[in-house]
């Protein structure tokens, strides 16, 4: 019997008649209102979750991955780990555990590299599985979204390096979108390039119970953006007393 991972497994077959659209509205349920706020914002192009740890960030950034998914059937996506390590012991642990969770239909491929093929009925949905350290495995690929994770405890040349790699891959499906999640790691990548105005001036980082998502700028041309025109006004997010169960 083929272990669930084993790049032998036949796909996941999910639950016989799951109404997809139900499934969807119970993932939303389930996030408290910064989380929601981030996994379903799909009208800004470029958009960041700053938040410290236990907050949720990888739970709201696996939901938006089936979010992008769903609203992307039929073309690819690709997630992000700071190294290739990471995919496997935070990435692929994760994401398994929320979709079997939801009883969501998909297939994984460990080898040559990880990716993961979601079942949907108007067509699969493909999500790779890469890390920063070597970008160039994405040249080559039309992308429907991108999703970055602990984006900020790469090296922020790598990242410099990498970010226009990654807009440029951005020319495919039906909302294109690049996100990133991060703890806060001071002046790093998030800050240089989705802090507002009004952040940058500061001479420390807001306390961490202020940190919310950044809006970079309203849907347009991925191609025509560029690090320095990043720079827009913070999503509001509500903040929260207790930490919800589904943390991840």
């Amino acid at each position: 019997m083929a272990r669930q991972g084993h790049v032998l497994k036949k796909p996941n077959e999910g639950k016989v008649g799951l109404n997809f659209e139900t499934v969807i509205e119970k993932m939303k349920s389930d996030l408290h209102p910064g989380q929601l706020d981030f996994a379903t914002d799909n009208t800004t192009e470029i958009l960041g979750l700053c938040a410290g740890y236990g907050s949720g960030k990888t739970r709201a950034l696996i939901c938006k991955a089936i979010f992008l998914a769903w609203l992307n059937q039929g073309y690819t996506g690709c997630v992000m780990e700071p190294t290739g390590p990471l995919i496997r012991d935070i990435w692929i642990h994760a994401f398994n555990s929320v979709l079997d969770e939801y009883e969501l239909p998909y297939t994984f491929r460990a080898s040559p590299l990880p990716e993961y093929i979601l079942h949907f009925p108007n067509g699969d949905t493909r999500i790779l599985c890469r890390s920063f350290e070597n970008t160039s495995r994405i040249i080559g690929l039309d992308l429907a979204f991108v999703l970055a994770d602990e984006i900020d405890t790469v090296n922020p040349v790598t990242c410099d390096a990498a970010f226009p790699r990654i807009l440029g891959r951005l020319r495919s499906g039906n909302v294109r979108q690049f996100a990133a999640a991060s703890t806060p790691e001071g002046f790093r990548w998030m800050w240089k390039n989705l802090g507002d105005e009004e952040s940058q001036k500061k001479d420390s980082l807001p306390p961490r119970q202020n940190s919310k998502p950044r809006a970079a700028r309203p849907n347009s041309d991925t191609s025509q953006l560029s690090s320095s025109e990043l720079k827009n006004q913070p999503v509001d997010l509500e903040s929260q007393n207790e930490a919800p169960d589904n943390i991840i």
